[in-house]
């Protein structure tokens, strides 16, 4: 199973394009925003790819529009507070807008294999003996010069992905 991974897009509607682009070239089969997409019409780019798969998003810090969000998003995904725990492609992928350490995820998800979060509009991919903690990166670019998205393939247990800079 392969899931798209991005977060903090703030608004930046090209970037938005281009990893949706790249997204549906991967074929992946999932998408999951990890929070900070901010205003309604930046959220209606996903549109043409989560009609398609399974699209989750997570509010973040910055999502003040939450109601216009759920509006928006409710048409073809979900959008809600986080953690959660999804159970996917027999692993446990447990979602949050902001990271935690690894032994704050294990004492709330002890089954957890991934955790994957945003907010600190840093990439990441670190191991905690079995537990993987991925960051996507920023996809706005705004605040590192750097607009990043991921992917991750739980059969393989590979993460990639995109980087512009």
């Amino acid at each position: 199973m392969k899931i798209g991974v991005i977060s903090d897009t703030h608004d930046h509607c090209d970037f938005i394009e281009r990893f949706v682009d790249e997204y549906e070239k991967e074929k992946v089969d999932m998408l999951i925003h990890l929070g900070d997409i901010v205003a309604p019409f930046a959220a209606k780019r996903f549109a043409r790819i989560a009609c398609r798969i399974p699209f989750i998003a997570l509010y973040g810090n910055n999502d003040g529009e939450r109601a216009g969000l759920l509006q928006v998003i409710s048409q073809w995904g979900t959008i809600e507070d986080g953690p959660k725990r999804l159970e996917l492609g027999g692993r446990i992928v447990v979602i949050h807008h902001y990271p935690m350490k690894a032994e704050e995820v294990l004492a709330m998800y002890p089954d957890a294999d991934y955790y994957l979060s945003g907010h600190t509009h840093e990439r990441s991919d670190e191991r905690a003996g079995r537990l993987r903690l991925i960051n996507p990166g920023e996809a706005c670019g705004w605040l590192t010069g750097v607009a990043s998205m991921g992917t991750l393939d739980l059969d393989k247990d590979e993460f990639g992905g995109l980087i512009y800079q």
